[in-house]
């Protein structure tokens, strides 16, 4: 995906000329020039408003049923059992009421079990016809599917589900989750897209199928069956972007293609060219100012979305959500700036980089033995007194589950131990672990210093051998490399 900056260019370029087209056009227009107004500005133009308009109600909740299908939260209480549905329902409750969708579920693989935001709704069955979306999920080699079914859990009303595919940790499928959105709103959307744009707009699917249209009796037919359509079906189907025309009962009708890869549907927008030259001299004295309403509209709108979902993505991926602290990824970019600066052939100094990493001692029984929420209480505390501890220039992120990882910048391996060793004594003097675990609490850290030939992973592997060693010798201690 590019990064924020190159996607505003481009957006701007192409807003910019739709414009600039746009007032050359009006311009110059005449009555035979009408039509190449429509064709070459009005149609493309309510196309880009239109798929604006769909990136905010279908691929806003398609990145936030992919979020979903990497929660932790999610992942840990399928993996413990299940326990408490009263907990899943009450997580697709908040997704369901957040982000202003129909419903959300989850199909656990394991148990089979089909979960709503009222709870348990029932098993799955492969002989269940209805279930027919989920096996198919399973096997589908894309993350991410879009279906219309009718929602079970909520008087089967006709939704369209994102079904994302949620994988554990070694790439097996575990369960199917995602958001559904009411298929009757969407349809009324299509109503009001005519009043506002005056065009008729539908979805098709690759094989030709309608997927929405604002006559839902047409839903689910085949475009090659409809008479108007039949002549020019494979084109439409092949052009992906771009425009075709023909006839419709003597009236001459142009369409704009869009194929919208995101969520792999073909937009199609119509527009009869009759209608467009009847209307010909009003829309000559309004074409300019319109345009530039609309311009200004589409990049409010494009400027919004992006930035409110590119920052919410950017902060999941940087901070661990339970602890607080950077997150692995946002560690891994980190230690790579700072390997690149110290080994700048520019630079007037190099200095030395130290990598501690840090694990907490038994927690699996404090999990086994006070459950997960006090775990999980252990681990925000523990995280708290750690960044209250670190010295100046020093980066700490979450690694996995009970490990921690500290950069230590311009440390020498000697400060870089005796920082583990402050670290450890404070952990296990630590009266406010002790509140939260019912017990002093303990640490096991391995102390290496980076070596600028050997790549993040061989440098991690010193440190975590000695982390190891630590706990094979009676955890509770630092080890270091040879000082």
């Amino acid at each position: 995906m590019p990064s924020k900056g190159r996607m505003l260019i481009a957006i701007i370029v192409l807003i910019a000329g739709g414009f600039l087209i746009t007032s050359l056009s009006s311009f110059f227009v005449s009555r035979q020039n009408s039509i190449d107004v429509l064709v070459s500005t009005e149609l493309p133009l309510a196309s880009d408003t239109i798929y604006s308009e769909v990136q905010r109600d279908l691929i806003g909740p398609q990145i936030v049923s992919s979020v979903m299908s990497n929660d932790t939260f999610v992942r840990d209480w399928i993996n413990n059992g299940e326990v408490d549905d009263t907990k899943i329902a009450a997580y697709l409750t908040e997704i369901t009421n957040k982000y202003d969708a129909f419903t959300a579920f989850l199909v656990v693989d394991k148990s089979t079990n089909f979960y709503a935001p009222s709870g348990l709704v029932r098993q799955v069955s492969e002989q269940e016809p209805r279930d027919e979306w989920y096996y198919r999920t399973k096997q589908n080699t894309e993350l991410i599917e879009l279906n219309v079914d009718p929602a079970e859990a909520e008087n089967d009303q006709l939704t369209i589900f994102f079904n994302v595919r949620m994988l554990d940790q070694n790439g097996e499928f575990m369960a199917a989750i995602g958001l559904g959105l009411n298929r009757d709103l969407l349809n009324s959307k299509l109503e009001d897209y005519r009043q506002k744009y005056g065009h008729r707009v539908h979805f098709l699917n690759q094989d030709g199928q309608i997927f929405l249209h604002e006559q839902p009796e047409l839903e689910g037919m085949y475009i090659q069956d409809i008479d108007s359509l039949g002549d020019i079906a494979d084109d439409l189907l092949v052009i992906k972007n771009g425009q075709i025309r023909y006839s419709d009962q003597g009236r001459q009708i142009i369409v704009h293609v869009r194929y919208i890869e995101e969520i792999d549907l073909i937009l199609l927008v119509e527009a009869d060219i009759g209608l467009a030259t009847e209307s010909l001299y009003q829309a000559l004295r309004w074409n300019f100012l319109i345009c530039f309403v609309i311009t200004l509209i589409v990049l409010a709108v494009v400027l919004k979305t992006l930035g409110k979902y590119q920052s919410r993505l950017e902060l999941l991926v940087s901070k661990d959500e339970l602890t607080g602290v950077s997150s692995r990824q946002a560690f891994n970019e980190y230690y790579h700036r700072q390997i690149q600066a110290v080994t700048d052939p520019t630079a007037d100094q190099k200095q030395s980089l130290c990598l501690l990493l840090i694990d907490i001692d038994c927690f699996k029984q404090i999990n086994d033995k006070k459950g997960h929420v006090v775990g999980d209480m252990a681990l925000k505390a523990f995280a708290q007194l750690l960044v209250s501890l670190l010295p100046e220039d020093c980066f700490c992120a979450r690694w996995g589950g009970e490990e921690f990882a500290l950069l230590l910048k311009g440390k020498s391996p000697g400060q870089a131990y005796q920082c583990a060793e402050k670290i450890r004594k404070s952990v296990e003097l630590s009266e406010e672990l002790k509140r939260v675990t019912g017990d002093y609490m303990s640490v096991s850290i391995g102390v290496a210093q980076c070596d600028f030939e050997l790549n993040i992973s061989e440098n991690f592997q010193k440190a975590d051998k000695l982390m190891y060693q630590a706990k094979s010798e009676g955890r509770n201690r630092s080890l270091a490399e040879s000082l």
